[in-house]
């Protein structure tokens, strides 16, 4: 699959927020270039992913109205000006996201009985090893895990929550 950078102007194809360049910078100026360190096509992986997550995760939540019909990705989206917006914060946390991405799926298969309720483990044994499981009475598995680094990045993009007044 290529590698195709959405640049605001409505990429046909495009599959990443942020250029592997400014991923880079990105985590050179923070002193984190570990947190991303890998080859160009791992790297490049990692921001398709983290764009991908993004959308599967927040894409319904955004503030604002896609800027074309037949866009890729949820981004660029209908500024106030009628310009198409790119926001920082979102190649920022999709920086985040694809450092996370590195460690492992952004959405795995959450673990599950047969009911559907959550599996946690909660005990573990070293010696003749053993391990022991539970599962916590009435939970479901969470679709998506948190990352605080990057959601928060996401946030203000997002819809704010209507308050309702039930008298």
């Amino acid at each position: 699959m290529a590698f195709i950078v959405e640049d605001g102007s409505v990429i046909a194809g495009a599959n990443s927020y942020a250029t592997l360049e400014y991923a880079l910078s990105y985590f050179a100026d923070r002193n984190r270039s570990a947190e991303f360190a890998g080859t160009e096509a791992q790297q490049r992986g990692w921001l398709v992913d983290a764009t991908s997550y993004i959308d599967m995760r927040w894409a319904t939540r955004f503030a604002s109205t896609p800027f074309a019909a037949a866009q890729s990705l949820a981004f660029p989206r209908a500024h106030g000006s009628g310009a198409a917006w790119m926001p920082d914060q979102l190649l920022r946390a999709t920086c985040e996201y694809a450092a996370r991405a590195k460690r492992g799926p952004l959405a795995p298969d959450p673990t599950v009985d047969a009911s559907g309720h959550s599996v946690v483990m909660t005990g573990r044994k070293v010696g003749p090893i053993e391990r022991t499981f539970a599962v916590v009475a009435g939970s479901r598995a969470s679709t998506f895990r948190s990352y605080p680094a990057a959601d928060m990045l996401i946030a203000p993009l997002l819809l704010r929550p209507q308050r309702q007044v039930i008298r």
